[in-house]
């Protein structure tokens, strides 16, 4: 353990103005680059892990609906790069972005008893695993990651993994293909005995690169030396947030409410197309 001095910690007071510019700066980097995103949330139980990763799965889709046209000119780039047939070329501009939850919904698209999901769909791998207590197994999650998420790099998937310990990602997965580190803690009040919970962003900019820090320092091997959530107080995350989400507002709900009419209308007809023999 080190000593706890929040004054060292770069906050950022309102959460969803802290939540949306993270989202808006992974969507713009997908949509003008043609990349996939992979974004990681980790920290020890009962932090707020899949709170973060289903509140950023919000985020992101509020700035796919406010980047519509940038996500058309990308289907019309691999169309006409030959990545995509007439047919579908034909169903990625029917549809919008999926948003598909759990480890096990993630193999099936793997194993393709579905055909893939349209491009700049949201799958989030919540702890899938919850059945899997030991760390071998972590590790055999890990490798499953790898290959999933190789296998539809070009389909530029946001990809939002819990995983308990960032550490025991698989080495290539946690260097070469996550660009985004969430990193979920929490103080408990000494006097009201009540845990205040906060996530520190890690990733990669121009002025600061949290990220490169955060890996140097877990191959270094001093990783093992702290209490996870002791990582914000040892490398400097880009910024930090307060867990605390605010009230959506009406006009937010109509921005996202034609994307999401979409998005379940294609949901269920992945699940019809899957329950045939």
């Amino acid at each position: 353990m080190i000593e706890v001095d929040l004054n060292k910690i770069r906050f950022i007071q309102n959460f969803d103005e802290a939540m949306n510019g993270f989202a808006e700066f992974i969507v713009k980097k997908v949509l003008l680059n043609d990349l996939d995103a992979v974004i990681v949330i980790g920290g020890m139980e009962g932090r707020g892990k899949s709170s973060a990763g289903q509140w950023l799965k919000d985020y992101i889709f509020r700035q796919l609906a406010k980047n519509e046209k940038l996500r058309e000119k990308l289907i019309e780039k691999k169309y006409n790069e030959g990545f995509f047939d007439e047919n579908r070329y034909n169903y990625e501009k029917r549809v919008g972005p999926h948003y598909i939850i759990s480890y096990e919904m993630g193999l099936d698209v793997y194993n393709r008893y579905v055909q893939p999901p349209p491009i700049t769909s949201v799958i989030f791998m919540d702890e899938a695993f919850k059945d899997l207590l030991n760390r071998d197994a972590m590790k055999k999650v890990g490798k499953d990651m790898v290959k999933l998420i190789g296998q539809f790099r070009k389909f530029n998937y946001f990809w939002i993994v819990c995983f308990p310990n960032f550490s025991w990602l698989d080495p290539y997965f946690r260097n070469h293909r996550v660009e985004y580190y969430i990193h979920v803690w929490g103080i408990v009040d000494d006097e009201t005995g009540i845990m205040k919970r906060f996530a520190s962003f890690y990733y990669d900019t121009q002025d600061y690169r949290a990220l490169t820090k955060l890996k140097f320092f877990i191959d270094s091997g001093k990783f093992r030396r702290y209490n996870s959530d002791d990582i914000p107080f040892k490398i400097k995350p880009q910024f930090t947030v307060v867990m605390k989400r605010y009230g959506v507002t009406e006009e937010t709900r109509q921005e996202w409410g034609v994307l999401m009419r979409k998005n379940f209308k294609i949901l269920g007809e992945l699940w019809i197309k899957r329950r045939k023999p």
